[in-house]
């Protein structure tokens, strides 16, 4: 999510406020996306001067203190219970229709069958065939 409203951000489903315990909509009644900054401010977590993101001294994005910190924004969203318990629309669609959905890793050959299956039949090549003709 951007820190302010609109840009080239997705519109999220609407989510469950863990103060009131309401429904809380991302998307203002005009149809723009709402930022990080005013979910935050209506969960009441938003301080002033809060980072979207913290960066580590080398410039690059601070991944760690997605683990439970509360030093950005994206920090403080990704410990909300209704951020954290979101399943993918895809996910959601397909289990409507009683079928289940594992992800795996992208490009991870020690998640994927065929791997397994063709490693198998390299072995029973190597032990059975000769290469000869």
């Amino acid at each position: 999510m951007n820190l302010h409203p609109g840009g080239g951000q997705a519109h999220l489903r609407a989510g469950i406020n863990s103060l009131p315990g309401e429904t809380q909509a991302m998307v203002m009644p005009d149809g723009i996306a709402k930022g990080l900054q005013i979910v935050l401010q209506e969960r009441r977590l938003w301080r002033p001067r809060l980072q979207v993101q913290c960066w580590r001294p080398d410039g690059k994005k601070n991944k760690v203190c997605l683990n439970g910190g509360t030093c950005c924004a994206r920090a403080l969203i990704a410990k909300e219970p209704d951020f954290k318990a979101q399943r993918s629309h895809l996910e959601e669609e397909v289990e409507l229709t009683s079928y289940l959905v594992h992800f795996f890793p992208k490009y991870h050959c020690e998640l994927n069958f065929i791997e397994y299956y063709w490693g198998a039949a390299k072995l029973y090549a190597c032990q059975i065939c000769s290469y000869t003709i």
